[in-house]
């Protein structure tokens, strides 16, 4: 179940297996369960059930109560260490397991039970009762007033002792459950629901040690570490996760609140910082995916600060090399490097922070090239470089960068080929290929890419009904699907019945998305599929001029409403666009319908939504969208 290789040790723990069924007629645990992921979990975690412990309940043995006599003592500890879980700490070979039995059977002392005094004691009185027995005789009084003054005194000192034995047990556990088997299946195909059964059950004892980190420097990062992998689980948006963001924002802020406990010490390890980095990253991730823009523009400085601190210490390491790419990259989708992620809408900056992170993964990848990681991360950093030259209107260069990030992650997953995060991002590549080439033109090449996208993504979300995340990119990529489709069928002037129904079908489905999300990417989602919506129904075909109009106004002011967002929020870059595009589409609508003192006075407010944010560019390919309103609006 670990991947471990087979060995002798293999066969001694199946023996005792045999062992303890033949002589308690039960299994040693998961006796109560036949499915197949808390039978892996009890094998990996729980300890044997201790033979002369089992209830007569539990077992199928008649005469239990004599056979459990049987058992305690020898049979007991003989049992236990031939299903040790360390393989190491097992019979070191058959010989040793059988030579064990054979002692017990002639009332020799057993390897498996320490030697201590009474138990040597105990063996040899059991070979000579007589002889002893007379011994014994003579020396009890002696004895029997010294052992009763150390008696007390010991178990004071064991009381003491229990106490941070649990505590270190306690401990122990958690970094076996998060740091260990975790971490070893956090990639794997479908692993979603075991990830969330060892996580729970390890955050239920992380609880218990949250006070105690506040003045154990190690414990603090324990903790804190795993904090940290509850909420990337939770809310890590682009990678297998529950879409749970509100638990996903409650423990990443009780990881960063460890922070300063241990991070700031001196000679502080380059694993500590990495992680403190990725806390305050995914805190700025959260925060911007709710448009909260100041504050993860905050988030992104505090994992800057400690991300030079990793970079000092290792600057030609790649990790700390694509650690740095990451993040400028991050400021890059912040500064205006995507038309869906709330942002400053500071277009040119982008492109140039974006290129920059490329370059400091490309120097990554040329210092280890046969790491699949960092190819996997340059992917990142070119396809988001790729949306942002979309925007900036250079198409051909968006569409060399997106075929790039494509040839990254099918390098990375060739490698990797059971880790499902990089297969999923294989079709999530895809999807960013497809809207380069629509946006340049070329709409055949671009429905052949994400029909395989498409395929991708469908495959991932089948594995697991636990990857909420993987869902949700299911539904973002039929929605692309159409979305290409539609560019298509505009260039055409043509927008056919079945098309426009797939479009309303993404939109029902982001929908309940949007529905269930804390933050603002499904909405704008659905903000922008009613656009589409409202654009391709005023060139329908197949309805009357008018009717196709009346229908698209519906579209239109849906998708204004959506853009709209709440009164109190402070409006940024992504709102802005969506929403001035969804006020020149109802301008259009109500031209066509005859109502040109409302489509003016609509244009007019389109065209000052344009101009909306300060510093915040109109990206140049909206810039059509600008023209149509201020034309309408004279």
């Amino acid at each position: 179940m670990r991947g471990e290789p087979v060995s002798t040790a293999t066969d001694v723990y199946s023996l005792g297996v045999l062992l303890y069924v033949l002589l308690t007629g039960a299994k040693p645990y998961a006796r109560d369960t036949r499915a197949a992921h808390e039978i892996a979990i009890a094998v990996l975690n729980d300890a044997p059930s201790k033979p002369s412990g089992l209830s007569a309940q539990s077992t199928l043995q008649p005469n239990w109560e004599q056979v459990r006599k049987r058992l305690a003592g020898d049979l007991d500890n003989i049992l236990l260490k031939s299903l040790a879980k360390a393989p190491h700490e097992r019979y070191a070979s058959v010989d040793a397991f059988a030579n064990d039995i054979r002692a017990h059977l002639s009332g020799h002392p057993v390897s498996a039970r320490p030697h201590s005094v009474r138990y040597m004691a105990t063996k040899f009185v059991q070979r000579n009762k007589l002889a002893v027995a007379l011994a014994a005789a003579a020396i009890f009084t002696l004895v029997g007033g010294t052992v009763a003054v150390v008696w007390q005194a010991k178990q004071t000192e064991l009381a003491r002792r229990g106490e941070q034995q649990r505590f270190a047990e306690v401990r122990r556990l958690v970094n076996q459950m998060v740091f260990k088997y975790h971490d070893q299946i956090a990639n794997l195909p479908g692993a979603n629901t075991t990830r969330e059964a060892l996580l729970k059950d390890a955050s239920t004892y992380v609880d218990q040690l949250y006070n105690d980190a506040k003045s154990d420097p190690s414990l603090a990062r324990d903790v804190a570490e795993t904090y940290l992998r509850l909420a990337v689980l939770q809310g890590e948006r682009f990678s297998p996760n529950q879409d749970r963001l509100a638990d996903a924002s409650r423990n990443i802020d009780r990881a960063i609140s460890l922070l300063p406990r241990y991070v700031n010490l001196p000679n502080q390890s380059l694993e500590a910082l990495s992680s403190g980095v990725e806390m305050w990253r995914l805190r700025a991730d959260l925060h911007q995916g709710q448009g909260k823009l100041d504050l993860a523009e905050s988030a992104f400085l505090q994992a800057t600060a400690i991300a030079k601190r990793a970079s000092a210490q290792a600057p030609d390491k790649p990790a700390t090399i694509a650690a740095e790419a990451t993040l400028i990259g991050r400021l890059g989708i912040l500064q205006g490097g995507s038309s869906n992620i709330p942002n400053q809408g500071r277009i040119g900056d982008a492109v140039k922070s974006l290129e920059l992170a490329v370059a400091l993964f490309r120097k990554a990848k040329a210092l280890e090239p046969a790491n699949p990681e960092w190819a996997h991360q340059l992917a990142w950093g070119e396809v988001n470089w790729a949306n942002a030259l979309v925007l900036a209107g250079r198409g051909a260069a968006a569409v060399e960068a997106a075929r790039r990030a494509v040839a990254m992650r099918d390098e990375a997953f060739a490698k990797r080929p059971g880790n499902a995060h990089m297969q999923l991002q294989t079709g999530a590549v895809r999807n960013a290929l497809a809207g380069a080439l629509a946006y340049a033109g070329q709409h055949e090449e671009a429905q052949a890419v994400m029909a395989r996208a498409l395929e991708i993504v469908a495959n991932i979300a089948a594995l697991d009904a636990n990857n909420k995340g993987a869902d949700n990119q299911l539904t973002y990529a039929r929605y692309t699907q159409a979305r290409v489709q539609v560019r298509h069928a505009l260039a055409t002037q043509s927008c056919p019945e079945p098309l426009r129904a797939k479009l309303l079908q993404s939109l029902a489905d982001m929908a309940l998305i949007a529905a269930l999300g804390a933050d603002r990417y499904a909405s704008r989602f659905q903000g922008e599929g009613e656009f589409w919506t409202a654009r391709c129904t005023l060139v329908a075909s197949d309805l009357p001029r008018a009717a196709a109009a009346q229908q698209a106004l519906v579209h239109a002011n849906k998708s204004v409403e959506l853009f709209c967002g709440n009164a109190q929020e402070r409006i940024e870059a992504t709102r802005a666009w969506g929403r001035a595009q969804a006020l020149g589409e109802r301008a259009r609508a109500q031209s066509v319908l005859g109502q040109a003192d409302e489509a003016k006075a609509t244009a007019q407010e389109a065209v000052a939504q344009w101009r909306a944010v300060p510093k915040a560019e109109v990206p140049a390919i909206f810039a059509v969208f600008l023209q149509q309103a201020q034309a309408l609006a004279q």
